[in-house]
């Protein structure tokens, strides 16, 4: 493929350029990248050739029919108990897995995961739409001693969607304790929202404390 030396082999090639694809960047953006890491300097042509190539999966040439992909947003959308998750947070999972989705017609809607969401999942529109949730009741926080109540939760304002920095990516979560506010705990975690891993911080946290001061339901 690569009749200069210089150039890196296929296989090293094919990885970075699968590492790429489920980044948010623009075509300019991968460019340049390559350019950094792999010092292969390229224009828009060369790097389209170079995907069709390899086979690297894009949102114009994905490798999976549209009944594939309505199947895989399904699957996301069982898995969104609450139906928390928007079409946005939907593609970028689906893009984690290297299932691109094409901007084209699908179920009458130019925006398949949109369209496949309102036709399998609509309530989650509704819980989306700004004054659905009721409001919350503000009241003094109350507790009979340490360790009786501890708050839990994560924040997101640092992951990858927000920071815009590749895949550079900081979710937090922590323990708090309600009746003395102290923070028991807090932590960087690849995913704030996967459930195993937030068992595992839990009995870290309880293994922590050696489990003295909590009550475990049976």
């Amino acid at each position: 493929m690569f009749p200069n030396p210089r150039d890196p082999p296929d296989e090293e090639l094919h990885a970075y350029l699968l590492s790429l694809a489920v980044l948010p960047l623009k075509v300019d953006e991968k460019l340049a990248q390559l350019n950094d890491d792999l010092k292969l300097d390229i224009r828009k042509t060369k790097f389209f050739e170079l995907q069709w190539w390899l086979g690297i999966p894009s949102i114009k040439k994905p490798q999976l029919s549209d009944q594939q992909i309505e199947d895989a947003v399904i699957e996301l959308i069982k898995q969104d108990v609450t139906q928390a998750n928007g079409p946005n947070t939907v593609k970028e999972k689906l893009q984690d897995k290297l299932i691109m989705v094409p901007r084209h017609v699908f179920i009458g809607l130019v925006d398949c995961i949109q369209a496949i969401m309102k036709h399998h999942a609509p309530d989650g529109f509704d819980h989306h739409f700004p004054g659905h949730r009721k409001q919350i009741r503000h009241q003094a926080l109350m507790s009979i001693g340490p360790f009786r109540e501890i708050s839990a939760d994560g924040h997101e304002k640092l992951n990858r969607q927000a920071l815009q920095m590749g895949d550079l990516s900081l979710p937090i979560y922590g323990y708090k304790d309600k009746w003395s506010g102290y923070l028991l705990k807090l932590c960087v975690l690849p995913d704030a929202r996967k459930a195993s891993t937030l068992g595992h911080v839990y009995l870290d946290l309880v293994s922590e404390f050696r489990g003295e001061n909590f009550h475990i339901p049976l």
